[in-house]
C-alpha cells in the first residue's frame, strides 16, 4: 500500500512540475523596438554633414525564432508605424508580446513604406563654411529590413525579469561612405525658402543616391538589449 501511495504522490508531482514548466514557457515577455544611428555627425575630409532627423516608415514587423525548451514562435504586427528622431535614437510604437525561453535564434523583418521610407534631414558643411540644407528620400521597393538578431552569444534568453528591447542599427558612416567631397560639391542644389538645399532621390543627384542604395543592407544590424 505504502508503495502504491508513494508511485501516486511522485506521479502527482511529476504532472504538477510538467505543467508548471509548460505555464512557464506561455508567460511572455513585452519587447520594444527602438532604431539607432552610430553617430550624429559624418566627416567627409574637411567637411561634415550634421543629422537633424532621420526617419524610417515601414509596413508592420514579423518576428519568428526557435526555441530551445518549448515551440518556435511566429508573432505578426501588421501595422504601418515609423520611427523618426533627433540625434541617434527613435522608438517605432510597436511592441511583441514574446514567450519567454532561450531563443537559438530570432529574426525580425520588415518592408520599407511609402516614398519617403527612409528619410534624413541635415546640413552639410563644406571645407570654406558654406552650408547647405541636405534631404535623403528612399523610396519603399528599394529594400527590405531582415536581420537577425544576435546577442553576441550562440543563443538568445528572453526572461520576464529582465526586459528586453530590440534594436535596430543603422551605420550612417557607412550608409554613405562612398559619398566622397566631391560628389557633395558637385552636387546640384535648388534654393527652397531661400536656402540651397541639396536633395538627394531617385530623380535629383540619381548617383548619390544610388550609391547610398548599394550600402543599405550592410548599413543595418539588429541585436537583442
Amino acid at each position: 500500500m505504502k508503495t502504491i501511495i508513494g508511485l501516486l504522490v511522485f506521479l502527482i508531482s511529476a504532472l504538477l512540475l510538467a505543467s508548471c514548466k509548460s505555464k512557464q514557457w506561455k508567460e511572455t515577455v513585452e519587447t520594444t523596438i527602438q532604431v539607432k544611428s552610430n553617430n550624429s555627425v559624418v566627416y567627409f575630409g574637411q567637411s561634415t554633414l550634421s543629422l537633424d532627423t532621420l526617419t524610417i516608415n515601414v509596413n508592420g514587423f514579423t518576428l519568428s525564432g526557435n526555441r530551445i525548451q518549448a515551440e518556435d514562435i511566429y508573432i505578426v504586427s501588421n501595422t504601418p508605424t515609423s520611427a523618426s528622431f533627433i540625434d541617434i535614437e527613435g522608438v517605432f510604437n510597436v511592441t511583441f508580446d514574446i514567450p519567454q525561453g532561450t531563443y537559438e535564434s530570432l529574426q525580425l523583418t520588415t518592408e520599407l513604406i511609402g516614398q519617403n521610407a527612409l528619410q534624413l534631414r541635415g546640413v552639410y558643411e563644406g571645407p570654406l563654411g558654406v552650408t547647405k540644407r541636405v534631404q535623403l528620400d528612399l523610396e519603399s521597393h528599394d529594400f527590405l529590413i531582415k536581420p537577425l538578431l544576435e546577442d553576441g552569444g550562440e543563443t538568445i534568453s528572453i526572461d520576464k525579469k529582465v526586459p528586453k528591447k530590440m534594436t535596430i542599427m543603422i551605420n550612417i558612416d557607412s550608409l554613405l561612405a562612398d559619398l566622397n567631397p566631391g560628389l557633395w560639391n558637385a552636387a546640384v542644389a535648388t534654393g527652397i525658402s531661400g536656402q540651397e538645399v541639396i536633395q538627394v532621390s531617385e530623380m535629383q543627384n540619381g548617383n548619390m543616391y544610388n550609391l547610398i542604395l548599394g550600402r543599405l543592407s550592410e548599413s543595418f544590424n539588429c541585436e537583442v538589449e
